[in-house]
């Protein structure tokens, strides 16, 4: 008996098998074979070195394995030997490793792959696979793949006609939502053209002067400053709360191009020389870049730059829809907007000019 994987007991320095140690340590656990307290350790050098000399016939020596194997090796040639038994993967006969391959070259019981179907059989069916069971395993292979492309293209269809009819009804609502888009735009423009309508029947005269230095004239198209230089208001005869009204004026005279103002005021506003400054006044005035925001002068609001000059043609758009007013100068094409707080300025809306110089002289356009 030889020492297999040797280990020593490091109380007593007893060398024993690990396999032998280890059946007893199931049963003994932690005790020696020799009754001491067991634990674990390398064998001694000594014991080794006798070991690693030692030359020891293979296990499967009645085979026929003459071969005398050194210690060391002897686990690794025992799990390589020609002469272990093995058995063959088609009909299970035991057989030495050396001639496995060979037999099972020849067995006619191994599986085998075809490669054209792929279809597992044994080798002693291989006549009858490649004249019969080949043909009818690819027809079949055909039917299943010619199914498959079936299902695929019914699936592809309803995902196509699933898709079309998506889009379909997404076009639709499209459709009808610029259906209501255009009714929509349509009730719009025929709300402005209602509005210009009634704009263009409203005619804007000059009614109501602060003063006996401004002289209304022409039925109450023209304004002039008559008397003294001062400033002095002159209000037009409408009122306005609703719609977009334009008023047209003709500069006809303004001395050395030095002062006039056109904007709108509440109704309830008292008349006053300096109507611009009055709290609820909203609009231009010529000198240099003022303008008025419920009386207060912001210079240059929104790039308004004061020109304004004798014999132009000034656009006064009132709009009360969006509480804004806008001044248009067809000389220079230049256009302002000032937006109008109605807490401040309420309605209804009167319109307010303002002269300074004597001879200044200003017309209502129809």
């Amino acid at each position: 008996m030889v020492l297999w994987k040797s280990v020593a007991c490091k109380t007593c320095e007893n060398s024993f098998c690990s396999d032998c140690i280890n059946q007893w340590q199931q049963k003994q656990p932690n005790k020696c074979p020799f009754t001491c307290h067991y634990e674990e350790r390398k064998c001694i050098g000594a014991i080794l070195k006798v070991l690693s000399r030692l030359q020891i016939n293979c296990c499967y020596m009645q085979n026929g394995c003459s071969v005398a194997v050194p210690y060391e090796g002897l686990e690794k040639h025992e799990q390589q030997c020609d002469y272990q038994f093995k058995k063959c993967e088609g009909c299970q006969r035991e057989l030495l490793l050396k001639d496995l391959a060979q037999h099972q070259e020849l067995c006619d019981q191994i599986d085998l792959k075809c490669s054209t179907c792929e279809t597992l059989f044994k080798r002693k069916d291989m006549k009858n696979h490649k004249e019969v069971q080949c043909l009818k395993q690819q027809l079949q292979q055909q039917k299943n793949q010619v199914q498959e492309l079936k299902l695929e293209f019914k699936q592809e269809i309803q995902q196509l006609k699933e898709t079309m009819e998506q889009k379909l009804k997404n076009q639709q609502d499209t459709i009808d939502q610029l259906h209501v888009k255009n009714e929509e735009m349509q009730e719009e423009c025929l709300n402005v053209i209602k509005k210009q309508i009634q704009l263009h029947m409203m005619q804007e005269t000059f009614d109501s002067i602060y003063s006996n230095t401004l002289k209304i004239e022409e039925h109450g198209l023209v304004v002039v400053l008559i008397d003294k230089r001062e400033h002095s208001e002159v209000r037009g005869r409408n009122s306005y709360s609703s719609g977009i009204n334009c008023i047209k004026f003709q500069i006809e005279k303004m001395l050395n191009n030095e002062w006039i103002s056109f904007g709108v005021l509440s109704q309830s506003t008292p008349m006053a020389s300096t109507s611009f400054s009055s709290p609820s006044f909203y609009g231009w005035g010529q000198c240099t870049t003022q303008t008025f925001l419920n009386g207060s002068n912001q210079n240059g609001y929104a790039g308004y730059d004061g020109d304004i000059k004798e014999n132009d043609l000034i656009e006064l758009i009132i709009n009360c829809e969006t509480n804004n007013i806008k001044l248009i100068n067809h000389r220079s094409t230049k256009r302002y907007e000032i937006p109008i707080d109605a807490s401040k300025c309420p309605f209804p809306w009167k319109l307010s000019v303002n002269l300074v110089n004597i001879d200044d002289r200003v017309r209502i356009v129809r």
